[in-house]
């Protein structure tokens, strides 16, 4: 996620890194969970710019991300096997929706929709859950 959208949202730059580097860590640690009956090893990036796949079968490349002012996320999901180095699955640019929530909350509703999304094509575990 962008750290220099802050400013459009109405937070210092160090809230808007706090909240983006946690949504991260537990879309991550959610997204592995879900993986975990299906693969042995599922290896989250650290940052943006990381990109050892070493050792690994699959590579979920994410890109267009953004969070606009209406607290919406854009993304697109590429699923890469890395034994043909061949994209096998995309989830194009989308729109996911926007709620009525603050920066946190919608974050969290809006990765868990992508983390459903990729467990369904990955064939993992999808959380049922009751907002």
């Amino acid at each position: 996620m962008d750290t220099e959208a802050y400013f459009d949202l109405g937070y210092s730059k160090a809230e808007w890194e706090d909240v983006i580097h946690h949504e991260n860590v537990v879309f991550q640690k959610k997204f592995q969970e879900g993986l975990k009956s299906k693969f042995t090893a599922v290896t989250a990036a650290k940052d943006r710019s990381d990109e050892n796949t070493a050792g690994n079968d699959l590579y979920v490349k994410f890109s267009d991300v953004s969070f606009d002012t209406g607290y919406v996320l854009h993304l697109s999901v590429h699923i890469i096997d890395l034994k043909t180095n061949t994209e096998i699955a995309s989830i194009p640019d989308r729109k996911y929706k926007g709620h009525l929530c603050g920066l946190t909350t919608c974050m969290e509703q809006e990765f868990y929709e992508v983390n459903n999304k990729l467990q369904a094509i990955l064939g993992g575990h999808i959380e049922k859950r009751e907002y």
